[in-house]
This record gives C-alpha cells, sequence and structure tokens, in this order.
C-alpha cells in the first residue's frame, strides 16, 4: 500500500503534432492489441465517458524526445490558461521540454485531432517535490493562441469548509475529470491502456476518514482534500494521466480542487481507485491568489 501521483504517464510522441502522429501510430496499434488479448472479462474502475460534459478538461502531452510524452489533464480557466499540477509542470522543466500539446478533444486523435501549443508554464513558487503530496501543488500552462472554450471557475477561498462538516460526511457529490488510464482490473491485474485518450469522468463522496497513511484524520486539510474511490463504472476513481485534472462540484464548472494521486493496492502496487484519491484544494487562499495573476 503506498500513495502515488497519478499524472506521470509515458506514451511515444515527437516534438511536434506531424512527427508524434508517425510515432504513435505503431505504438498505439501495438499497445492495443496487446492489451485487448490480456484483458479478463471482470469489472474496471475509471469512471464512465465524457461524452462533451466538460470540454473545458484538456490533456496536456509534453513530448520528452527518443518516442516519449509526459502528460497530465489540466483545465482551460482563461482563454490561454490550463490549470494543472505543479508535479506535472515542475518535471516539464526537469526534463528540459520545450514545447507542449494541449488538446480538448473528447477522444484524442493524433492523425486528425486539435492541438494547441505552448512554451511557457509555472509552479506554484511554494511547490517543493521532496515534500510531496503536503505542498503547493498547482501550476499553469500558458497557451500560445487563446482556446474558444466554455471556462471553469475558481472557487471562492475556503468554499470546501462551507461544504464539509467537521464531523462525518457529506452529500455533495464531486466529479473527478482527466485523461488517465480508462480503468484497471479490480480483481488484479495491471492498469489496462486507454487508447485513443479519452475524457472520463468519475462521480465520487467525500472521504470523511481520511487516510492514516498521510496523516489526514478528517480527510481534509488545508492543503488536501481527499475523496472516496470505489471500484464501478460510474464512480471509479482517478489514475495514471489525472494528475491536474479538475475536481468540480457535481453538475457545475465550479473547481474546488485538482486531481494529485491516490492509494494503490494490487498487481506491482499499481492499481487505481480501491482506497483515495489525494486531491490539492484549490480554494486554498495561497493557490487562489497565485493563479489570479494570470488571469
Amino acid at each position: 500500500m503506498r500513495r502515488v501521483r497519478n499524472g506521470k504517464r509515458w506514451l511515444t510522441g515527437a516534438g511536434e503534432v506531424g512527427k508524434m502522429r508517425r510515432a504513435l501510430f505503431a505504438l498505439i496499434a501495438s499497445l492495443t492489441m496487446l492489451v485487448t488479448m490480456a484483458r479478463p472479462t471482470l469489472a474496471i474502475t475509471g469512471g464512465q465517458l465524457d461524452n462533451g460534459a466538460h470540454p473545458q478538461v484538456g490533456s496536456i502531452i509534453a513530448p520528452v524526445g527518443d518516442g516519449t510524452a509526459y502528460f497530465c489533464s489540466g483545465t482551460l480557466i482563461a482563454p490561454t490558461v490550463v490549470l494543472t499540477a505543479a508535479h506535472c509542470t515542475s518535471e516539464f522543466s526537469a526534463l528540459g521540454i520545450t514545447e507542449i500539446l494541449v488538446s480538448f478533444d473528447d477522444s484524442i486523435d493524433f492523425d486528425n485531432g486539435t492541438f494547441y501549443f505552448s512554451h511557457d508554464w509555472a509552479s506554484h513558487p511554494g511547490y517543493d517535490d521532496a515534500s510531496w503530496p503536503f505542498t503547493m501543488d498547482v501550476g499553469v500552462v500558458l497557451l500560445d493562441e487563446a482556446v474558444d472554450l466554455p471556462l471553469a471557475s475558481l472557487p471562492d477561498p475556503g468554499l470546501l469548509d462551507t461544504i464539509i462538516p467537521e464531523h462525518g460526511g457529506s452529500p455533495q457529490r464531486f466529479n473527478d475529470v482527466g485523461y488517465g488510464v480508462a480503468g484497471v482490473i479490480t480483481g488484479g491485474g495491471p492498469p489496462q491502456v486507454n487508447f485513443p485518450l479519452d475524457r472520463r469522468v468519475s462521480t465520487q463522496r467525500y472521504a470523511p476518514g481520511g487516510n492514516d497513511m498521510v496523516g489526514v484524520i478528517h480527510g481534509i486539510t488545508d492543503l488536501l482534500f481527499m475523496l472516496k474511490s470505489s471500484p464501478s463504472a460510474r464512480h471509479g476513481g482517478g489514475c495514471g494521466g489525472d494528475s491536474g485534472g479538475p475536481i468540480f462540484l457535481e453538475d457545475t464548472y465550479t473547481i474546488v480542487a485538482i486531481h494529485i494521486g491516490g492509494y494503490r493496492l494490487g498487481f506491482d502496487g499499481v492499481l487505481c481507485g480501491r482506497l483515495s484519491s489525494i486531491n490539492f484544494r484549490i480554494d486554498n487562499p495561497d493557490a487562489l491568489n497565485w493563479l489570479y495573476g494570470y488571469l
């Protein structure tokens, strides 16, 4: 049992869309075949297809070179500003990445999809990778051109404190949206590779008990917000590639947190959606003040 960041997922790619498309095509075909052959007929977790419900949520693809790319999820909060996790943006800088692609397509087609470019991103100055998850895990990707899509709304400071009681649960539901692994075998087995990259949504509830593993007794701190990850088609939970994706108040475009990781049990310690998801609170005043500087 361990806590893990769910944002790091590697794909084949290249430095610009044309090269990425050619490099990805063969790998996607081979991985899809392997997954199809190996997939048992057991239940999966990971929610369901979003089907256009959250058009402002995109996939952030950072080509590293040598046919690999690193990706996370993010949300459009201004025409050129995508909110994501700092452990994503700081990694982009650490890897020496100079160009990022972002797509808001429901299902990302590397041959015919719509991509936006970014050459600038930032991590909150209070982010400390060595202290994760107890750190300011919030970042932004700045697009080269404006995107004409509905924007997500930032919350009022401390909004979650008005929703979550001091003890016990809350009837409020939350939507976790991202482009991560589509699902995992709940009875054991590795995460299922998801091609094409589909935007998915899982509806989750607050986890009032928190997790002793991170010292979160009540399930909420000034930085972290814990949600229940349940292995079912509707509820599910975040997985690899979902980091930076939004946690919306259900039936709204108001972001109260962003997904940054979770607790995994199962095959090689990488089974998603079986315990709790770890989320960074965007209603944290320091996070909001920093984000307002980009709006």
